[in-house]
């Protein structure tokens, strides 16, 4: 390899290396795994090369609109300097002097921008895998999707918490847009919003997500607005400024209990994390059929259902398929296409975790049922 080749790597390696760091600081990874991830590049060691890519990513990830938090850091930075110690290595004057920053100050109180008990995580996601791609602008089928998050499950109900699933299925949006651009789509269950960002950017035209829990809802109408989805403090059909569609879109989102729908007549309905509970498993049927079975006669194609489920219990996805069939509904299992989506999220190792425990499934209403 020549000299101007050995240095054209160098810096793609480098390169690589920082954008992985970035997208894990974003996501507020766990200090211990970020620290695991900086022993890897040096054969286990943390080296003095670790301590400053680290330092970088960190000042850029604060230096972001909805940085990770001034705690975040502080324990990433101590976590990183006990690495340093533990392998008797010397810790690098600009981590230290991050470290203080970061734990007391004004550079502190600057990064404290989250009420107490929620915070910040940025998402990459990307067509290609490449491990040097810089997705910091929004670009084609690649971009960032933030979204405010509660640290603790009790607060603000589960929808404001991050599910697998629900990033499954917004890959497999992203990854769709001739599916999804200018249809009439339906969440159920719309917890944080990852996946009514994603329906926005792949061009539906109207977007209609729903949840039970009111500050979910809430929570939701915040994320669609700094993801400019949505302009902040009011829902109208609005231009989406940032998105990569252009077309007029009519953006809702709206407290829904299952038993007591809104009247509306979505082309595609879709859903995440929805059959963990055996008890909501038929008035979800019951719903499905309704939304399925209400369809515009001007309609040309098929409404659908898409469903995407983290199995956890056999027995509740048996059951699901049992009450589908006896509401004459279609399941079909698409979860072997879905695992192949061109769209991924960058370095999410909760979701690569994950990956192949995660099924979707399409729902249409039977030929039959239509014509009763």
């Amino acid at each position: 390899m020549s000299e101007g080749s050995q240095q054209r790597h160098a810096y793609q390696s480098g390169e690589a290396v920082c954008w992985t760091l970035l997208c894990r600081i974003w996501q507020l990874q766990q200090p211990s795994e970020v620290c695991r991830y900086l022993r890897g590049l040096r054969n286990g060691h943390f080296t003095l090369y670790a301590q400053s890519t680290l330092v970088t990513c960190l000042r850029e990830a604060a230096a972001a609109p909805y940085p990770p938090g001034a705690t975040y850091c502080s324990r990433v930075c101590k976590a990183a300097m006990s690495a340093a110690e533990a392998d008797l290595a010397e810790v690098e004057d600009e981590l230290a002097d991050l470290y203080m920053q970061t734990s007391t100050g004004a550079y502190a109180q600057a990064l404290a921008q989250s009420a107490e008990g929620w915070c910040h995580k940025t998402f990459a996601y990307a067509a290609s895998t490449g491990p040097t791609l810089d997705l910091r602008r929004s670009v084609g089928q690649s971009g960032l999707i933030t979204l405010k998050l509660a640290t603790n499950l009790f607060e603000g109900g589960t929808g404001c918490h991050e599910w697998e699933a629900g990033f499954f299925l917004a890959e497999f949006v992203l990854s769709h847009p001739d599916i999804f651009k200018g249809s009439s789509c339906l969440e159920l269950g719309c917890g944080a919003g990852v996946v009514g960002v994603a329906l926005c950017r792949s061009g539906a035209a109207t977007v209609q997500l729903t949840d039970g829990n009111g500050a979910a809802v809430d929570n939701c109408k915040y994320n669609l607005e700094i993801n400019n989805c949505i302009p902040p403090q009011r829902l109208c059909t609005t231009q989406l400024a940032g998105n990569h569609s252009q077309e007029t879109q009519d953006v809702q989102v709206m407290q829904m209990q299952w038993e007591s729908p809104c009247e509306v007549q979505p082309d595609l309905i879709l859903a995440a994390d929805v059959l963990y509970d055996p008890a909501t498993i038929v008035p979800l049927v019951l719903l499905l059929r309704r939304f399925l079975c209400n369809a515009d006669a001007n309609r040309t194609c098929k409404p659908t259902a898409f469903i995407a489920t983290t199995l956890r219990n056999e027995e509740t996805l048996r059951q699901f398929l049992y009450e589908a069939e006896g509401s004459q509904l279609i399941v079909d299992d698409i979860s072997a296409q879905a695992w192949q989506m061109d769209v991924k999220f960058q370095h999410y190792t909760a979701l690569e975790t994950q990956r192949n425990n995660i099924f979707l499934h399409k729902v249409v209403l039977c030929a039959r049922a239509r014509d009763l």
